[in-house]
């Protein structure tokens, strides 16, 4: 899907949402509440709607609200895993996102941080003219040098395009050739799940002649 969006406010609504959190006590919150947080500032946002996965430290494919345990509380040292996306005029953007209550530990942070790289590496491969399992096994193959298992991440893709829909052709998986062109949306999207939580990270991209253009302005660090 060829299309324009500059989901420069995302940023904005996700930094209020977790001021939002910190306000309400983040270390005492069932799971439900961040989701409410996260929704209310979406409702507050110029965003037409959006929608929000929130995850603790588990991940149950069966439910597409994310956790297994709604009912479990966010306690410090928690990863809480943030899947987020809104629509404006139409079109549609997606992200995710990670916080940790209290600060992430130093090995949080190393696996966060391979998965940025990982991510980083497919940002830097999306350019026009090439086909879309490029971009598969470009993650796949820097995942495997910094020893992460990505097959754990149910999606089975490490990305897809958006425009008129969240997910949407082409997809950045095995079995899609699909050649990149100038002016496509696509979601850069690589990750694994631990015992402790979901590792996963996503940009949204332009295509340009040039290359590609990261449209996701949160932060990728682990948030506190």
């Amino acid at each position: 899907m060829k299309s324009g969006i500059d989901n420069s406010e995302y940023a904005a609504r996700h930094q209020k949402a977790r001021v939002l959190m910190k306000k309400n006590n983040l270390s005492a919150l069932f799971i439900t509440e961040p989701t409410n947080l996260f929704h209310r500032v979406i409702l507050e946002s110029e965003a037409d709607f959006g929608w929000v996965i929130v995850c603790i430290g588990d991940y149950d494919p069966r439910q597409s609200a994310g956790s297994s345990q709604p009912d479990r509380r966010l306690k410090k040292s928690d990863l809480l895993w943030v899947d987020m996306g809104v629509v404006i005029h139409g079109y549609h953007t997606d992200y995710c996102r990670g916080m940790v209550a209290g600060g992430a530990s130093s090995a949080q942070l190393e696996k966060w941080g391979k998965i940025r790289k990982i991510l980083e590496a497919g940002v830097k491969a999306t350019i026009p003219g090439i086909p879309s399992s490029d971009l598969y096994r470009i993650q796949v193959d820097t995942a495997e040098k910094l020893n992460i298992d990505m097959i754990s991440w149910p999606a089975h893709r490490f990305g897809h395009g958006s425009g008129l829909h969240t997910t949407e052709p082409p997809y950045i998986s095995l079995d899609d050739d699909t050649i990149l062109e100038s002016g496509m949306i696509l979601h850069i999207e690589p990750g694994c799940i631990e015992k402790d939580g979901i590792y996963v990270l996503e940009e949204q991209v332009l295509v340009t002649e040039g290359g590609s253009k990261v449209l996701s302005h949160a932060p990728l660090e682990l948030q506190e």
